[in-house]
């Protein structure tokens, strides 16, 4: 977190987004282990406890090392819901494998259960439930973010990706997802009108509980950020376009010059 203090502390608006590969799996495991007890939390419920504590650790980090350079700027996490197509092709075909490996026998048990799930063979190492993908059209709580960062607080959100949530009428609905953190990050971006996106390098993501990247509401140049991550590799930049765009067309974007 000190490369990122160090943005901060110099007057960047920072909105923080980040993964939670490892820890949605683990937690899905713990609600299986535990349904003999409790009833076991559906996935969306699942993401949003992971955005819960991920975000409390990064939240916590963060203030340290901000609270070491004498900073007062606030560090904030908002759970947030992630707006999906209920007929997108994604819920069709699930293709995103979460949570443990199973034997062919306990794929059996899970299936005469829950017959709504997805199990499949997994690169030949057993069983492995998949589930949808879909691309995210809108974040529910861009507003609340956008004003956040206009006051300089740090934000910390879309977290995972963000809650998969459908429009029913006039509700929102989770519904059993995941949503590509690195789609979800380009779709913040270009609500909060962000003007740089920035990837830190690989090892540093999984150093930082699966941090993928972060946002800059102000302008950045990749020299400056390269200067912050010094001695870490090169970090990855673009800047964001002014107009709204698709997150899968600002994804083709991010390779190119």
């Amino acid at each position: 977190m000190t490369q990122i203090a160090a943005l901060v502390n110099d007057g960047f608006r920072v909105v923080i987004v980040h993964g939670n590969g490892p820890q949605i799996g683990a937690t899905v495991i713990r609600h299986e282990l535990g349904q003999a007890k409790v009833p076991p939390m559906p996935l969306h419920a699942c993401g949003a406890e992971t955005q819960g504590f991920l975000g409390y650790i990064i939240q916590q980090s963060l203030r340290d090392e901000l609270a070491r350079l004498e900073s007062k700027r606030a560090v904030a996490t908002i759970i947030t819901q992630v707006i999906v197509d209920q007929d997108d092709p994604a819920f069709k075909h699930p293709s995103k494998p979460i949570g443990p490996f199973y034997t062919k026998e306990q794929k059996d048990a899970l299936m005469r259960d829950r017959s709504d799930l997805v199990i499949e063979e997994d690169s030949g190492r057993g069983y492995r439930r998949f589930v949808p993908s879909p691309d995210p059209k809108a974040v529910v709580e861009d507003e609340a973010i956008r004003v956040l960062v206009e006051d300089e607080s740090v934000v910390i959100a879309c977290g995972g990706g963000g809650i998969p949530v459908i429009r029913q009428g006039g509700h929102l609905r989770g519904v059993e997802a995941v949503i590509d953190k690195d789609l979800a990050a380009e779709r913040l971006a270009t609500s909060i009108h962000a003007e740089s996106l920035v990837w830190p390098p690989r090892f540093m993501q999984r150093a930082l509980s699966s941090l993928p990247m972060l946002m800059a509401s102000t302008s950045i140049t990749e020299s400056h950020v390269n200067d912050y991550f010094r001695g870490l590799a090169q970090v990855s930049l673009r800047s964001m376009p002014k107009r709204d765009i698709s997150p899968k067309e600002a994804w083709d974007r991010r390779w190119k010059p």
